[in-house]
């Protein structure tokens, strides 16, 4: 009920103003209803009073499960709400509970889904080097570096016996080939080796085929391998990038042996038996551990995701030192 006051004005000839009070009754509330809440006291909706449980339900949004009063009594389909019964409880069936638990697996993987194609759609930051087996013979940090990563030993076991040939290049060298007697530099006599060593072989049975020079090689490279490796401490990893340290290890070597004649083609790597690498003998004097090194990592590079095979190297100064560097 409101107060309002009703005003009378008389003529203006009249010389005094009357004021007459008055009361006027409306309503002022909307039309009554009741609550309907989840199990957790969570408000699904308001209802009429009156309407009944199938139409309750049809508001909530579904057309099964359970209605009941605040004292927990359950409504049948017919049976209408109350003022007296509010605030109604309404409890998803146990069908829509497992419904429920569906739709929620489905958004979760669909959540991760999302998440997956946003980490890949973050920048990565590639950390990387070229590596070749001239660098590997200077710089001994570049070859500890990729064995490292690849959770190599770096040297292999020192003996003072020399390592003999392979079983498939016969039980003994025996090639007569002589350095000049001077005592200098002979490095630059290398190359003059390379054609009577490879006609030997060709002699033995083999196929050899100089590659000093990248001949018959993709772009003049024996091997060309990335051998990758994830960084997760790195300072340069934030907001989820993924910082990778790339070894490209490419070169090649002096002489390859092939499992089959390849006719003048391409050689690759799957068709390798093993590869011969000459020093002369001041040359290996002068270094023997960065001669081990550049055979090192011509093996890295020839077996590196290698399916086909795993090619050795026959590290040789034609002096009656020869090694064999392979993976064991």
């Amino acid at each position: 009920v409101c107060h309002c006051e009703r005003h009378y004005i008389v003529p203006k000839r009249a010389k005094s103003i009357l004021y007459a009070h008055c009361t006027i009754p409306f309503a002022m509330s909307a039309s009554a209803g009741v609550l309907v809440c989840n199990e957790e006291g969570v408000l699904l909706t308001k209802v009429r009073i009156g309407e009944t449980k199938v139409k309750v339900l049809e508001r909530v949004g579904v057309t099964t499960g359970i209605l009941s009063d605040k004292e927990g009594f359950g409504l049948l389909n017919n049976d209408a709400v109350t003022s007296e019964g509010a605030p109604y409880v309404f409890k998803p069936s146990q069908e829509q509970k497992h419904q429920a638990g569906g739709d929620l697996a489905a958004e979760l993987q669909a959540l991760r889904l999302e998440v997956h194609g946003v980490r890949e759609t973050l920048p990565s930051v590639l950390v990387g080097h070229v590596i070749t087996p001239s660098q590997a013979s200077r710089i001994p940090q570049v070859v500890a570096s990729v064995f490292d990563s690849l959770g190599l030993s770096h040297n292999p076991r020192k003996t003072d016996s020399e390592y003999v040939l392979p079983q498939l290049c016969g039980d003994d060298w025996k090639l007569s080939w002589k350095w000049p007697k001077d005592y200098g530099d002979d490095r630059s006599l290398e190359r003059t080796s390379y054609h009577p060593v490879a006609e030997y072989l060709k002699k033995l049975g083999f196929v050899c085929v100089d590659v000093s020079e990248g001949q018959c090689c993709v772009e003049k490279l024996l091997f060309n391998a990335d051998i990758f490796t994830s960084r997760e401490d790195n300072p340069m990893r934030v907001r989820g990038q993924r910082v990778y340290l790339r070894h490209r290890i490419q070169g090649r070597t002096d002489l390859a042996v092939l499992r089959r004649d390849n006719h003048g083609g391409y050689i690759l790597r799957n068709m390798i038996k093993f590869v011969v690498e000459i020093k002369t003998v001041y040359g290996y004097q002068q270094s023997q551990t960065g001669c081990m090194r550049e055979a090192q990592l011509q093996v890295i590079g020839l077996n590196a995701f290698n399916t086909h095979s795993s090619p050795p190297v026959v590290l040789s100064n034609l002096a009656k030192t020869h090694k064999v560097v392979y993976l064991d």
